[in-house]
Order: C-alpha cells, then structure tokens, then sequence
C-alpha cells in the first residue's frame, strides 16, 4: 500500500493544471487535460514526515529528495487513464544512520480533475489519491500530496510528497 500511494501522488502529479498565481498571463490557448495527455518523466521527488523515534526518544525529522530517480508517465484521455513506471531511493534517517529504501513500483488508474483545474484525484484499486497542482507549464508539472503509509511498528504516517515532472521529447 506504501508503494502504490508514492506512485499514486506521482501520477496525479502528471495529471493537473492551475492558474498562475504570478501574475503572469498564460498565453497557452491548449486546455489543461490536453496539455497533460503524453508521456512524462518524473525527474525529481522530495518527501517530508515525521516519524517515532524507535529508541524512544525525540520524533525523527524526515525532509529529504529521493536519489537515483527514474519514472515514466503516460496519460491518455477519453477514456482518462495514466500507467506509470517509477523507482527512486528513499533515505530514511534512523539513530543507527541512514536507511536507504528503493521504492519501485508499476500501476494502472483514472484521473479526474477539479473544476477549478487546481487538483487532480487519482483512482486506482479502489483507493483515491488527491494531487495538489503546485506548478502549471506545458512541459513541467510539481505536484504536492500527503500520503498515508502505514509503517511496521509505528502506525500510520502521513508523509508530504512533491513530485515534478518533465514533458518527454
């Protein structure tokens, strides 16, 4: 379930669209949905949480970029449907050091989008993921979720998610 909520946000991330709220004018006379139908690649994951500290001691502070990431995206429209293909590592900071966790993960679903172009919700195996669209361009997306994840031990834990994505050639 871990995994398919990380891969989830990264593929709402592919999916959204908002006004600028720069002040710039948008001068892309395409519609959002048809802007995000393609292939993607998702080029950069950042991640932060907080998580119990095994030892008993203060809560641990996790903000860190996921390394060694590589993912692909590709959206279609009528029927509204995205496959992804991702994988990166996560360091996870334990008092004993640094725990490196490869995520990886291949899926399948539907994207809808808010009517305001501002969210982008994800369905996949019964579950829904809601996709904050953080930045809006032709060929890069940044998308912002918070993903529940139930850790071993520890319970659940939401961990804030941005993912960016890059428009393929």
């Amino acid at each position: 379930m871990k995994k398919f909520w990380i891969v989830a946000v990264a593929v709402l991330a592919l999916a959204a669209c908002k006004k600028d709220k720069s002040g710039s004018q948008n001068t892309n006379q395409t519609t959002y949905e048809e802007r995000l139908v393609g292939d993607w690649d998702l080029t950069a994951i950042h991640y932060k949480t907080v998580i119990p500290n095994p030892t008993g001691g203060e809560p641990i502070n996790v903000d860190d970029d996921g390394q060694d990431v590589s993912g692909e995206f590709n959206i279609n429209k009528d029927p509204n449907q995205v496959n992804m293909d991702i994988s990166f590592t996560a360091n996870v900071p334990t008092p004993f050091g640094v725990l490196p966790v490869p995520i990886s993960q291949q899926t399948a679903g539907t994207w809808t989008v808010s009517a305001d172009n501002s969210t982008i919700y994800l369905e996949s195996e019964g579950e829904t993921l809601i996709l904050e669209v953080k930045k809006n361009e032709e060929n890069l997306q940044v998308f912002e979720s918070v993903i529940p994840n139930n850790i071993q031990g520890f319970g659940q834990i939401d961990v804030l998610t941005t993912l960016t994505l890059k428009r393929q050639n």
